[in-house]
């Protein structure tokens, strides 16, 4: 298990010695706690990173049953200043990080609140106590997720859009942490997007107007009929990609080295390179089935057979647009790519 050193002292030579170990050291107490917050939830990160659950930059706020209304964004969005308002009127399950399974559970992270409230650039960490939040529930269950999008001069009109789960994914991806390093990462995001129902992006003002939003969506939580979802082992969404032919045919197409990729029921697809997210047509995802089920790769005549329609032009722009991304890996045949 990982370990954090931290130091409080008055004598700034042990300070500067304690920093060059490595250990989080100020001779001030706001100082040190503004650096040490991060760096436990980092830690606690690091520790679920293997976990069969999704690693949320989010917070969230919940009703008594634990029914919890998930807010997501960035840095500088308004999470902790919605989660801060909101909690006086609502339980109080995260102002950071939401763990959430594949089944919609929580594990609460009640995290004091990281405040810049002194004037300048240290943040002071108040106890949910100190600022009226609601209690903390033991288990907690995600009932709604909301991308936050504020917008200053948009006054107290709250702006509610569903999204559908590709545009989504497009924007959670980059608020999951370690994603790339789990085992079929956007197939568990997809299962647990479905399962929550529509993710809604909000532009608002002011986060106390959110109030009347998060109450309709705990209460339509508590009226929704009671449901088995289902789980998913942390062994069951990884299919090992297909390996690449150590002697493929100079004229063949193959998948690249992807990290994943999730097709949705409409033939839209989602692909992981690395870190990069992609949301591809259904074009694109026709022709990555087809080099899913050809390891060895295909030709571009070989395409039609399996089931890919598109003109040998329009297949060619394709699939060099995908090789450009590193999606597809070009054929070695210098002739057949010009």
């Amino acid at each position: 298990m990982g370990t954090i050193r931290a130091v409080l002292d008055d004598d700034p030579e042990l300070v500067a010695d304690e920093l060059a170990g490595g250990a989080v050291a100020y001779t001030e107490l706001a100082h040190l706690l503004h650096d040490l917050s991060p760096r436990v939830t980092d830690l606690a990160l690091r520790l679920r990173a293997h976990h069969p659950v999704a690693l949320l930059h989010a917070g969230g706020v919940c009703d008594e049953e634990g029914n919890t209304v998930v807010v997501v964004g960035p840095s500088g969005a308004g999470k902790t200043t919605a989660v801060r308002r909101l909690t006086r009127h609502f339980g109080y399950v995260s102002d950071e990080t939401i763990a959430v399974a594949t089944d919609l559970t929580i594990a609460p992270y009640p995290k004091p609140f990281s405040v810049l409230d002194r004037g300048d650039a240290w943040k002071t960490q108040h106890a949910p106590d100190e600022l009226d939040a609601g209690p903390t529930p033991a288990t907690a269950r995600a009932a709604a997720i909301l991308v936050l999008d504020r917008q200053p001069g948009a006054g107290s009109d709250v702006l509610v859009e569903e999204l559908d789960t590709l545009e989504a994914m497009s924007l959670l991806v980059p608020q999951v942490a370690f994603l790339a390093g789990r085992p079929g990462p956007l197939g568990r995001l997809a299962m647990i997007l479905d399962q929550v129902g529509p993710v809604r992006r909000v532009r608002y003002e002011e986060a106390d107007d959110l109030r009347p939003l998060v109450s309709t969506l705990l209460d339509l939580a508590r009226d929704r009929e009671t449901r088995t979802l289902p789980t998913m082992d942390d062994r069951l969404p990884f299919v090992p990609r297909p390996a690449a032919n150590p002697d493929p045919s100079p004229s063949a197409w193959r998948l690249g080295g992807l990290t994943d990729l999730h097709h949705l029921p409409d033939g839209r697809t989602a692909v992981l390179v690395d870190d990069q997210f992609l949301a591809l047509s259904p074009a694109a995802g026709a022709v990555l089935r087809a080099l899913e089920a050809a390891p060895q790769g295909l030709r571009l005549e070989d395409f039609a057979a399996a089931g890919v329609g598109l003109p040998d032009e329009v297949a060619v722009d394709l699939l060099r647009q995908l090789a450009a991304v590193a999606v597809v890996t070009a054929p070695v045949d210098a002739h057949f790519r010009a």
